[in-house]
């Protein structure tokens, strides 16, 4: 089995590829229409698991899955992934399961959030967290835009009270890149 294998195996076909040619590493992003909502697509790095990235003494191998409603564009969306994928790859820190992390600027034109959390791929069928390949386990953590106000408040109480606080307030809309602060 590899990453694309798995991928297909969970999301369907990948319907679309970016490569980015001005970028330092080997890293693309896969596209997948209708995923996980009817609405949406869903991008996933494809290369990241080359690189080892390091978290406290755990040494895993990952790709991100990000999602966003159709309406955005998706150049300026695989532009913001590729960037992020690349500073991970430079610091060698790994994304772990709620870590938020700080874009710097706005993840998208005229959006409000600059960071993103990080989480398990809960929208996404059972069993695409994770895979083994040559003796490698690589996971697939879901990655979604948050305001100021959010991380300020996975800092202070941190992510279970987060996740909590979003199943109490039902959200649904992550894949609305110009969604209200929730806090």
């Amino acid at each position: 089995m590899d990453v694309v294998n798995h991928l297909e195996k969970y999301l369907g076909i990948i319907q679309e590829g970016i490569k980015l040619d001005d970028r330092k590493f080997h890293v693309s992003l896969s596209i997948f229409n209708g995923v996980p909502f009817s609405d949406t697509h869903t991008f996933v790095t494809l290369g990241l698991n080359r690189y080892d990235l390091m978290k406290n003494d755990f040494n895993y191998n990952l790709e991100l899955l990000f999602f966003a409603e159709k309406q955005f564009k998706k150049d300026d969306i695989s532009k913001f992934l590729l960037t992020m994928t690349e500073r991970y790859i430079e610091t060698k820190m790994m994304p772990w399961k709620g870590d938020v992390y700080f874009f710097g600027d706005y993840i998208y034109p005229q959006s409000k959030m600059k960071h993103f959390y990080i989480t398990s791929p809960v929208f996404y069928p059972d069993g695409i967290e994770s895979v083994l390949i040559k003796r490698k386990k690589v996971i697939f953590p879901w990655v979604f835009p948050i305001h100021d106000s959010e991380a300020s408040f996975i800092n202070q109480f941190g992510y279970d009270a987060f996740e909590t606080l979003l199943e109490e307030k039902e959200v649904s809309s992550f894949g609305d890149l110009f969604r209200a602060a929730i806090i």
